[in-house]
């Protein structure tokens, strides 16, 4: 049995980046977007940190979006990390987020827990990029403000704002490739897409038995509650599939 897997919908620019402090005697921070290239950007600048992460030190990232990108229309998303102790965020998320500034700056390369090293010093970091692999595969375009904070000795804060365009629908399916499924994961009649989409025909009766879905293209963390998914066609007629489903969280 043969399924399409997914590839990312959207392309992503760093378009805007911005420090705040409530005491630049324990933290200061200086950022800037440059081009890596012509298509691409990336965040460069400093961070001073003047004190030590304690078990008072809190983080949490809360994320936004605007179709425009005015600074009075985001609206707030529901997917966001919880107020959490900074080494407990660090030994869960390093490989998802952290790891990125590995080759970018002198942030410290965590080999074992976050606890067993010093954070008090000065950081640079040249034109870091972020991975999207966490992110979901679908997002909606428009801007995406991502605020990370941080509270305990001090609060202060780093905002990260991206623009999300979207890829063709036609010219997704082009690049995804073809991959084994378990038998288990049944595609009765979809085509078996080999070289371009548009070298197909779709016009036909398909039938689906037990079809699952992977959760592979969708965030890494997920709040709990019921999510509806409504995939929408329009062009010769309008219609559309509508899902729901329900989110637990895993307990570790």
């Amino acid at each position: 049995m043969y399924s399409i897997t997914l590839q990312k919908t959207w392309t992503m620019e760093i378009v805007g980046v911005e420090g705040n402090t409530t005491n630049s005697d324990l933290v200061t921070a200086d950022w800037k977007v440059e081009h890596i290239n012509r298509t691409s950007t990336g965040i460069s600048g400093t961070i001073d940190m003047r004190y030590e992460f304690t078990e008072d030190s809190m983080i949490e990232i809360v994320l936004y979006r605007s179709a425009t990108g005015n600074a009075d229309s985001y609206q707030l998303l529901p997917y966001r990390i919880l107020k959490t102790q900074v080494h407990d965020f660090m030994d869960q998320y390093y490989k998802g987020f952290i790891k990125d500034f590995e080759t970018c700056s002198n942030f410290p390369v965590i080999e074992t827990k976050a606890r067993d090293y010093k954070f008090q010093q000065l950081y640079r970091f040249n034109k870091c990029t972020f991975t999207t692999d966490p992110m979901p595969n679908y997002l909606q375009e428009g801007y995406y403000k991502a605020i990370i904070q941080f509270s305990g000795e001090t609060d202060w804060s780093v905002t990260c704002i991206a623009h999300v365009e979207s890829i063709r629908f036609r010219d997704s399916l082009d690049t995804n490739p073809i991959e084994k499924v378990s038998p288990g994961l049944r595609y009765l009649s979809f085509s078996i897409l080999v070289t371009k989409a548009r070298d197909y025909k779709f016009l036909q009766l398909y039938r689906f038995e037990k079809c699952t879905m992977t959760n592979d293209p969708m965030p890494n963390y997920m709040p709990e509650g019921y999510y509806k998914v409504i995939i929408q066609f329009s062009g010769e007629t309008d219609w559309s599939l509508t899902f729901v489903v329900q989110v637990e969280s895993t307990r570790q």
